[in-house]
């Protein structure tokens, strides 16, 4: 490697150290879809495109030539007007391993070579985001994420091309995720789980009246 060469990758890998350390201390910006559907935060460093084709997922790219998360924004038209606890409930299982494959291949993740180690859900709050620990081709590490709310799905995979461990950029980023009306849908979600939870009581108290009622009577006779 020339001088120069080498004065070059020196310069690279020290901006790549440095927005290492201003992601950690709070140097962000935020990305927000162009339809206000949802928003995460990502180093101030990094950049971002975006790509939307006819009849395709939106592709949404951050990072640079040593790491980067790819997300796609898949549209659900099916549950656009189902509950918020109707989404949460149909997204709290695990999503299996094949289906991760699957998605990932439709999506060209690393030319469809990338393989499936570990599948799980975070239900530690109240929007479930599921998770795929998973290896490219060439066994580097590609972290994968999953967020659903009614009416479209983000599917997230990170990876790195420098062999360094950005495993918690790609976590601050993949947690940092979140939908302008959460808050609101999940007070509506945890308003409709109370009051089912008081109408069963009621209808199971009334069923216990009358069939103590019923009871007595048969006594009676």
């Amino acid at each position: 490697m020339s001088k120069r060469s080498a004065a070059a990758a020196g310069l690279v890998a020290a901006s790549f150290a440095f927005a290492a350390v201003a992601w950690a201390q709070g140097a962000t910006k935020t990305y927000t879809d162009p339809q206000n559907r949802f928003s995460f935060s990502y180093p101030a460093s990094l950049p971002v495109e975006t790509a939307a084709n006819p009849n395709q997922p939106v592709n949404i790219l951050v990072g640079a030539a040593d790491y980067e998360c790819k997300m796609f924004v898949v549209e659900r038209p099916e549950n656009a007007s189902a509950s918020p606890d109707a989404v949460v409930r149909a997204y709290s299982a695990v999503v299996a391993g094949d289906a991760w494959k699957r998605t990932a291949d439709g999506f060209n993740i690393d030319r469809k070579q990338a393989t499936v180690q570990a599948t799980s859900v975070d239900t530690a709050k109240f929007w479930p985001v599921q998770r795929a620990d998973m290896r490219t081709s060439s066994g580097r590490p590609l972290l994968a994420a999953m967020h659903a709310r009614g009416g479209f799905e983000v599917w997230q995979f990170c990876t790195d091309y420098d062999n360094r461990d950005h495993t918690a950029v790609f976590n601050q980023i993949i947690s940092s995720f979140s939908g302008p009306n959460d808050a609101a849908l999940q007070a509506q979600a945890e308003a409709s789980t109370a009051d089912r939870a008081a109408r069963k009581a009621a209808n199971d108290a009334a069923a216990a009246a009358a069939a103590e009622k019923q009871k007595k009577q048969k006594k009676k006779n």
